[in-house]
């Protein structure tokens, strides 16, 4: 076999050669199979007991999320009701006494008529004014509501009631004023209450339920006498029992328990085959989990386990030598390619194959170093050259004038206004130095904050010229570790007075919203009341240099909105940049997108 493996086997091509192998492992896994289920014959059993474990934990899955969308009505009732997001932030002592009246009332009508599962409604506003049907707080001087991790949880739901493992404002600073007690009950939940009108949050809602809340369900089902069922946290590191007898899920049943997949049935491979099933409870965002022990074993007779032992040896062997014969066969050459793809890793572009081989390997090699050399020529060619262009034309951005020579000039004669008595020039000009300074700084990556400290230079610069007269207004939140360029939104301003506002002096309106986009984007928005964009000039102003002065007149196109766009598109990435919404006659809003943390985003901390 050996020799005809070496003048045989190894001349043919490598199609011929994965055939024979794999199929000799085919022959070898069909006898193991077969062998198997000639034996074995309790995969069927475990299949219906899958099954019927799966419809069974649909139906209490169904119950369960009916009581919890029963307690989300609540809170949702709580949420939206004028009454009491009216009452809350009060600061007069009268004012708030009024109003505790009333939101407890409110409170207590909800608790009332609940299910006796409902234990605490309470609510703490934002000046630290709590409510509750039952529960006291003792919140210390220096308690910020809004640093709790409770709240920001509740907050990143916006507005959704969100279930809880714990509550540490309850545990800490709460007590039952009717049966004294360390803490308030055993399952919690909490929602913010939020006017959308205004986009604030006013206070957060807890909801507090009885340990019992899953356990006291009444199911008529006797097949849940023989199973155990409860109720997982996210993090699975809170278990409540539902049904049966048994008080622990195990750490292994919960390490095995993926919540992405939605539901799943499986069995453990512990020593009493433990039938684990799952499934997503969508009202609560928990997980739904049963664990029922096999209860018998199949039994096998000493013959057919020596069969199968026997079977599995010789097949192991055999797809042992299959195994290394295939490995040998298969892997030369390959081992030369990725040799050689780690040395392109690092940087070695020169470096080829040269394969002698005639089969396919041969073939894939030339074509690799064909490849190469194709990578090589796009590298020092194109990539290169759009690096160097792109670098030009920040570098023109930034010097097309001397910022030393004309910021001293600049100070000299605030210095002689200022001693001529003519503060209101002498105001433009410190602006414009602030503009120049800004522009002369070796930042290439700058804040938010500096950006927009930037155009409100500019803006009162342009102010103070009265042409034309216009009204700006600047709304910026959460900024703290957005990057982008230096000189980003400086262009755009400036195109939206003489663009924008064309020849009209009066009625002009520029408003800048400086806002969170979801949880890892941040969005710049720049809008004006000005005459619009015609609606076919749009989509040539992010277009490259010929193509925007080809069907707009722009007298330096690579220094504009597209300079713009590309410096954000080479720091951050595809998915960032500009957006431009206009009207004709009605106005123009362009939206410029970054990442939320620019310390953490593609390519920051690199010169665009």
């Amino acid at each position: 076999m050996k020799k005809l493996l070496r003048h045989g086997f190894l001349r043919s091509n490598l199609r011929i050669e994965v055939f024979i192998v794999i199929s000799l492992v085919c022959i070898v896994q069909s006898l193991i199979i077969g062998i198997l289920i000639w034996s074995v014959d309790s995969r069927t059993m475990f299949n219906n007991e899958k099954e019927n474990l799966a419809q069974l934990m649909n139906v209490v899955n169904q119950d369960l999320e009916s009581r919890a969308e029963a307690v989300n009505s609540i809170a949702l009732d709580i949420a939206i009701n004028g009454e009491i997001r009216g009452s809350l932030n009060k600061s007069d002592p009268l004012e708030v006494g009024r109003a505790k009246n009333l939101v407890n009332s409110n409170l207590s009508k909800k608790v009332i008529a609940a299910s006796q599962g409902l234990l605490d409604l309470s609510i703490i506003d934002l000046r630290n004014n709590t409510y509750s049907t039952r529960a006291t707080y003792f919140l210390p001087p220096d308690f910020k509501l809004d640093e709790t991790e409770v709240f920001q949880r509740a907050e990143a739901a916006n507005g959704a009631l969100v279930w809880l493992n714990d509550n540490s404002i309850i545990d800490r600073y709460g007590g039952d004023s009717i049966f004294p007690s360390d803490h308030m009950g055993g399952i919690r939940a909490a929602a913010v209450i939020r006017d959308y009108n205004r986009g604030q949050t006013l206070g957060l809602l807890m909801v507090s339920l009885k340990e019992n809340f899953f356990s006291s369900i009444n199911y008529s089902n006797s097949r849940l006498q023989k199973i155990n069922i409860y109720m997982l946290s996210p993090d699975k590191a809170t278990v409540y029992p539902v049904a049966g007898t048994s008080g622990t899920l195990y750490t292994d049943i919960r390490a095995t328990i993926d919540n992405s997949k939605g539901k799943q049935t499986y069995i453990m491979s512990d020593p009493s085959k433990t039938l684990v099933s799952y499934i997503l409870n969508e009202a609560m965002g928990w997980t739904l989990v049963s664990t029922t022990a096999s209860a018998e074993v199949v039994r096998f007779f000493p013959s057919v386990l020596r069969t199968l032992f026997l079977s599995l040896v010789f097949s192991l062997i055999a797809s042992l030598a299959v195994s290394w014969l295939f490995s040998k066969v298969l892997t030369r050459g390959v081992d030369e390619i990725a040799k050689t793809m780690k040395r392109v890793e690092t940087g070695d572009f020169e470096v080829r194959i040269d394969s002698k081989r005639q089969d396919e390997i041969g073939r894939l090699s030339k074509l690799f170093d064909g490849m190469m050399d194709k990578v090589k020529e796009l590298i020092d060619t194109t990539y290169k050259q759009q690096l160097l262009t792109q670098q030009a034309e920040f570098q023109t951005l930034q010097a097309q004038i001397n910022p030393h020579f004309l910021y001293n000039t600049l100070d000299m004669i605030n210095w002689r206004l200022l001693k001529s008595g003519e503060e209101e020039i002498s105001r433009s000009v410190v602006g414009l130095g602030m503009i120049l300074q800004y522009s002369m700084s070796a930042q290439a990556i700058v804040s938010l904050d500096q950006e927009i400290q930037n155009v409100r230079d500019y803006l009162e610069l342009r102010k103070a010229n009265h042409d034309p007269e216009f009204q700006y207004s600047i709304q910026i939140a959460e900024s703290e570790k957005v990057r982008l360029p230096k000189l980003t939104l400086q262009p755009i301003v400036e195109n939206a007075i003489v663009h924008g506002f064309g020849r009209r002096r009066i009625g002009n309106e520029l408003i800048i919203s400086c806002l969170p986009k979801g949880d890892a984007d941040y969005c710049i928005e720049i809008g004006d009341n000005g005459i619009g964009i015609d609606s076919s000039i749009i989509g040539v102003l992010l277009s490259s240099p010929e193509e925007c002065a080809k069907e707009y007149s722009v007298r330096k196109p690579r220094i504009g909105l597209r300079n713009v766009n590309e410096r954000l598109l080479h720091l951050f990435g595809l998915g960032y940049g500009l957006t431009i919404l206009s009207e004709f006659g009605k106005g123009t809003t362009i939206a410029v997108r970054v990442p939320k943390d620019g310390d953490s985003a593609k390519g920051s901390g690199q010169n665009p």
